[in-house]
């Protein structure tokens, strides 16, 4: 299968000073995935392999600093990447950058996410939770099952949490726009959204 490659520069900040151990932050406007732009990546196959793109940061030298080793043009630390797909989500990671297992008989939680928005999310299943242990037992279909009702349920609780309503969830973006909102309402609304889900995706 070929692979195209696009190359376009989103912002460039040029001769500035950064004290140590200090922030500064760099404010780029919304980024418009459309097929007039990514035309080549959307003519690729629906595959995630090669629907996939990523939005890179780095940071150069603008000059040479002997005392660091560092020469005009070299990179000052690791390039940061923010991968997002095309018009296509690898199986089951729409929304998670990596997934992971947690042996924690002893956390209450059947699962969590870990991350944010900027360094991506990671979803953890905790095997350990006996709820876990018993759809293993029942067999593949139940486990699989179990897993996906625990990646959609924390999806939505970040979706809901970022007010991005899609799917299930919006016919229920008023009801969560409400700075009132009851908390046992809007646990509620959660759940009611992740079995819309989980009937749409049987």
């Amino acid at each position: 299968m070929s692979r195209s490659v696009w190359d376009s520069t989103l912002v460039t900040h040029r001769s500035f000073e950064l004290p140590a151990l200090a922030d500064r932050e760099f404010v780029v406007e919304e980024v418009k995935i459309t097929e007039d732009v990514f035309a080549d990546i959307f003519e690729e196959p629906a595959d995630a392999r090669e629907r996939k793109c990523e939005i890179f940061f780095s940071v150069r030298a603008a000059e040479n600093y002997p005392d660091i080793g560092k020469n005009i043009g070299e990179h000052l630390g690791p390039k940061k990447a923010i991968p997002f797909y095309c018009g296509i989500d690898p199986a089951g990671m729409s929304i998670f950058k990596n997934l992971d297992e947690k042996d924690a008989p002893d956390n209450g939680r059947r699962s969590w996410v870990e991350g944010d928005q900027a360094t991506g999310y990671t979803f953890i299943l905790n095997v350990g939770h006996s709820s876990y242990r018993l759809a293993d037992d029942l067999g593949d279909e139940f486990r699989k099952y179990h897993i996906k009702e625990q990646m959609l349920f924390q999806a939505y609780l970040i979706a809901v949490e970022q007010k991005v309503f899609r799917g299930p969830a919006e016919t229920f973006e008023d009801v969560f726009s409400d700075d009132n909102i009851a908390p046992i309402d809007a646990t509620r609304y959660i759940d009611e959204i992740v079995g819309i889900a989980l009937n749409q995706l049987s």
